[in-house]
Formats: structure tokens, sequence, C-alpha cells
């Protein structure tokens, strides 16, 4: 099977942390160097081998979708999914995006930060795991402001531990918010409930 080439972008959060800057932009629109943040994103992304995209959106998704359009501009395709101002959480917006989705697999992806990763990388990690799901992580040299990954020796999941209950700190891995996920993995998903990744 050929690597995904479609993209769902989680871009419908308020922007709560970044205060006053977030009140009038979408924070995944807010200018870096005089162009969006999402521009950067796409434009990665699309070197990456991503010509469709998904934009899971709730906040602000017209000031997006007016700045965006199709995606045609870029050379890209995109859709939007816009949950009119519902906050559903990271799994939440997916499942709520999921009729848009085409693929039989799909990458999905923090729409607000840049995670420098290959995505062909992790599609070959993928199809040498019997996985449903994989996450992109990062190890840091202090865990404090993050939440913490726990694996096995084999790469699985073994557990999330949040941020506040991390521990005094030290290296650590943290989910990058860099996703591939079989289809079947929305099936997991409840409809119409805030879930989190």
């Amino acid at each position: 099977m050929d690597m995904p080439q479609e993209a769902v972008l989680l871009v419908g959060g308020y922007g709560t942390r970044l205060g006053e800057l977030a009140k009038k932009v979408p924070k995944a629109m807010l200018p870096v160097d005089g162009k969006p943040f999402l521009v950067y994103l796409l434009i990665w992304l699309k070197s990456q081998g991503i010509k469709r995209f998904v934009l899971a959106c709730a906040h602000m998704a017209g000031e997006i979708e007016g700045y965006l359009g199709d995606g045609r501009r870029l050379g890209v395709s995109i859709v939007y999914s816009d949950a009119k101002d519902k906050q559903w959480g990271t799994a939440g917006s997916i499942k709520f995006a999921q009729d848009s989705i085409e693929g039989d697999a799909f990458f999905a992806l923090n729409g607000d930060v840049f995670f420098e990763n290959s995505l062909k990388d992790l599609w070959d990690f993928k199809c040498l795991k019997p996985a449903r799901a994989c996450i992109a992580l990062a190890r840091v040299a202090d865990r404090r402001r993050y939440g913490t990954v726990l694996m096995d020796d084999d790469g699985y999941v073994k557990k999330f531990i949040e941020k506040d209950l991390a521990g005094a700190g030290g290296e650590g891995y943290i989910n990058g918010g860099f996703y591939l996920f079989d289809r079947s993995v929305l099936d997991l998903i409840p409809a119409l409930e805030h879930a989190s990744l």
C-alpha cells in the first residue's frame, strides 16, 4: 500500500494561552514573517507528499477558509469540517470530520505547532508494526512542561502521563502532535462527544 496523501489538521482551538494575539485571528493563522503559520505547515506537508487536507475547524473557521479557500493557490486540495465553535477535543474533532476523510489511512497533525518529522519514516514504521495508529514522539531534555509518553522495548505506547503528573522533569518522550491512523480508528472514537487523542 502506498503512503497516504491526505492529512487532517486540527485548527479549531481558541488559543487562550496566546491571550490578545488570538482574539481576532485563529491561532493557526497568526503571522510568522508576514505569512500565516498554517501556510508554512501546508507547504511543508505538501513537500512531504500530502495533496489533500481536511481542516478540522471550530473557532473562527471562516477566517481560515476565507484566506486559504480550496487550496488551489498552494497547489493542494483543502476541504473544511466546521464544528461551529464546538470544541470536541483532538479525537472528537477528527471523528466530527470523518465524512470528509477519503482514505483508508491518513495523517493527523496539530495545526498550530511545527514538529519536523518525515511522514515517510512514520509510514515505514507503521508498515513494520501491526498497529492501527502511530504517533511521532520528540525526545526532550526536560519534560516538566509536557506530558510524557512511556513505551515498551518494541516501540508500543504503554502509558500517557499528563504534564501535571509527569514528575520533577528529566529526559523523556513527548507527544509531537503528529499521528498516522488507519480509518478503522474512527470507529473507536465516540460521535459528538469530547475526546482526546
